[in-house]
């Protein structure tokens, strides 16, 4: 299914033994744009603040209720690797973390989630073994370089057409198989004649500045006048 980046941050994590918290951010890669945490916070039961869970530890979305469930107790997201707030998140963090948790370092192979597509959990003694073998082989010639970035930070930047501003990022589209962002959703304050909102795939995307805040797509204005667009967010996810 795809879901917007907006409604998910609004999401409770449910542990097997209770709720832990709300989802108040997420962050995806900027190479391949796959969604590799949410950012949990858990300050009623766990006063360090933030918890980083990636999306192999979910093991079902309920929409109705809001709500997603992890595979661990609060215990086994206790004493996981700190997550010091407003910190950049570091690959030494990252590894610390997958090691933790068991999942696999999707910077490591030339696949979507290193080497497989889908985000998998339970990784067996074996393919542990055989993936640190992977890595220490194959690392040179497959490692990701990226950043990640935060989608919270991400909303509001400014979108570019090679021949002037196209509008907004409002939100995003992911789908909750392969947690790639498929779309952003832009609000074209360009044609103001048109309905509000267009959506644009990540992979027309030429280059980020993103201190700056701006995103440059290859296409021009003309172009984008003749596609579809849409009155709200929700006609976006319905047509998907």
């Amino acid at each position: 299914m795809m879901y917007l980046t907006s409604k998910l941050i609004k999401y409770n994590i449910d542990a097997t033994d209770g709720e832990m918290g709300k989802i108040h951010d997420l962050y995806f890669d900027d190479k391949k744009w796959a969604i590799r945490y949410a950012v949990v916070d858990t300050r009623k039961w766990l006063p360090s603040g933030n918890v980083l869970l990636s999306p192999t530890a979910f093991v079902n979305m309920n929409e109705q209720e809001e709500r997603v469930e992890v595979e661990y107790d609060k215990d086994t997201v206790r004493n996981s690797p700190s997550v010091p707030a407003k910190v950049s998140i570091s690959k030494d963090l990252e590894t610390s973390l997958t090691g933790y948790y068991g999942w696999s370092r999707y910077w490591l192979g030339g696949m979507l989630w290193g080497a497989q597509d889908h985000p998998i959990s339970h990784i067996h003694d074996d393919i542990v073994a055989e993936d640190n073998l992977w890595d220490q082989l194959q690392m040179n010639e497959y490692k990701d370089e990226h950043d990640l970035r935060s989608v919270n930070e991400t909303i509001k930047n400014r979108v570019h057409a090679n021949n002037g501003r196209i509008g907004e990022v409002v939100d995003m589209v992911f789908d909750d198989e392969y947690w790639k962002v498929r779309f952003l959703v832009v609000d074209m304050d360009e044609f103001p004649a048109r309905d509000k909102f267009f959506i644009i795939n990540p992979d027309t995307i030429q280059s980020v500045e993103w201190f700056e805040g701006d995103i440059y797509v290859d296409t021009d204005l003309e172009v984008l006048k003749g596609q579809k667009s849409y009155n709200t967010k929700e006609e976006i996810i319905a047509e998907l």
